[in-house]
């Protein structure tokens, strides 16, 4: 008999990571509306993509618990306006992981990416005056961590272009406003999942139209 496929056991396993979400979402956010996307389908296709382009191994594993913990946060903020507190600390608890096991970046880009994506977003927050959401500011030093500075910048850029975009027509219709508050996460979240699964082309992509090399580690 035929062994099972692995993107067929990543897909099982992104459902059953989804039916989690959908018993721990509540605990945090008891809106009803946290869980109008059903988190199964949206699991299974990202493990799925996981496998795809990384292959069965420690790192698709490690990319699919990460995709995860972004699935949550975007789920409960965009009702609640809340990132759990264990989402930045788990996506760091892999970051520990990954660079324990030699995988890229390197530990220095590791803690430049965490720096540069933290550092970023505090600065902005304190120049907002609280504008920024101190979940962000984690979620995005914990993302740091994780893809180091180059892919990580790239994702923080991204989802402001997306979040952008999204509210563009509400803005010009006069429905939202400035100092209308917006649940970043479901945008930082789809970004950083992009750059997560294929930011390096991306990247090696622009910098040769540029004329950039990529600093080795990073």
């Amino acid at each position: 008999m035929n062994s099972v496929p692995f993107p067929v056991l990543y897909g099982l396993a992104g459902i059953l990571a989804g039916r989690l979400l959908r018993a721990v979402i509540p605990l945090f956010c008891p809106d009803a509306a946290a869980l109008r996307i059903p988190p199964e389908p949206l699991a299974c296709l990202l493990f799925f993509l996981c496998c795809g382009v990384y292959g069965p191994g420690y790192y698709s594993l490690l990319s699919c618990a990460v995709c995860s913990l972004l699935l949550e946060a975007a789920l409960v903020d965009s009702a609640c306006f809340l990132i759990p507190d264990h989402v930045p600390a788990l996506i760091s608890l892999c970051a520990v992981f990954a660079g324990a096991a030699g995988l890229f970046p390197s530990p220095a880009g590791r803690l430049s990416g965490c720096l540069i994506c933290g550092g970023t977003l505090l600065g902005l927050r304190l120049l907002t005056h609280g504008g920024i959401g101190l979940g962000d500011v984690k979620l995005m030093a914990a993302c740091g961590l994780f893809l180091g500075p180059l892919r990580s910048l790239a994702a923080l850029f991204g989802a402001y272009i997306l979040a952008g975009l999204w509210f563009a027509p509400a803005l010009l219709r006069g429905k939202a406003d400035l100092k209308t508050r917006i649940p970043m996460a479901p945008f930082f979240c789809a970004s950083l999942v992009i750059f997560l699964l294929w930011g390096t082309h991306l990247l090696r992509w622009y910098m040769a139209l540029s004329n950039i090399d990529i600093p080795a580690g990073l």
